[in-house]
């Protein structure tokens, strides 16, 4: 059995259990997040060592508990449970190219599925022990700045090439410092692989 039989009631109450069949949302030990946006289509499947995983599709978090209009949500969130009580929060944004432009609207993604994910913990009445965050993309501009553009004019390096070459990321509102994965997906078919980081 994957979940233990509070979790699993906890969900079957406040989420429709139809969204499993359209994988909106999903329970496994390898989950699938798919973009269908013409252009930019990508599918990253995350893998995790427990089968206790639950997956719930951005959009659906913020028609849930994010009503306002414009608020920006990541394309996932997922929950990878140690036990009933405990479990780890991985957010994940798809992307076609990352640039400075990009990475903002994706920061502002994340927090976003945070607060949601923050709603989530509370109906389950779970902690959340560490919080990683995902951005997959076929190509990244970013990483073709060179930090000496920046010296030449006189300024330091920007916040946003530090985060993305640093992998640590902070988020407006907040003073905590989360960790940040690159995901480098199949140019042509936009398709990857990945292990969620614990």
């Amino acid at each position: 059995m994957l979940f233990s039989k509070t979790i699993q009631e906890k969900i079957k109450e406040w989420f429709n259990q139809d969204l499993f069949s359209k994988k909106i949302l999903q329970y496994s030990d390898k989950v699938e997040i798919e973009e269908k946006k013409k252009g930019g289509e990508a599918l990253v499947y995350f893998r995790s060592n427990s089968k206790n995983t639950f997956f719930i599709k951005g959009e659906e978090s913020r028609n849930k508990y994010l009503k306002q209009k414009g608020f920006k949500i990541a394309d996932g969130i997922i929950f990878v449970f140690e036990n009933d009580l405990i479990a780890s929060l991985h957010i994940v944004e798809l992307k076609k190219t990352v640039g400075f432009d990009e990475w903002s609207k994706t920061k502002e993604q994340f927090k976003g599925a945070l607060i949601a994910a923050m709603a989530i913990k509370g109906i389950l009445e779970i902690k959340v022990k560490g919080v990683y965050l995902y951005t997959a993309y076929r190509e990244d501009k970013i990483k073709t700045v060179d930090d000496s553009a920046f010296v030449l004019n006189g300024q330091p390096p920007s916040k946003e090439l530090n985060e993305w070459t640093t992998n640590i990321v902070t988020l407006e509102g907040s003073e905590h410092r989360f960790k940040h994965r690159k995901i480098e997906l199949d140019k042509e078919t936009g398709f990857g692989e990945i292990d969620l980081t614990i």
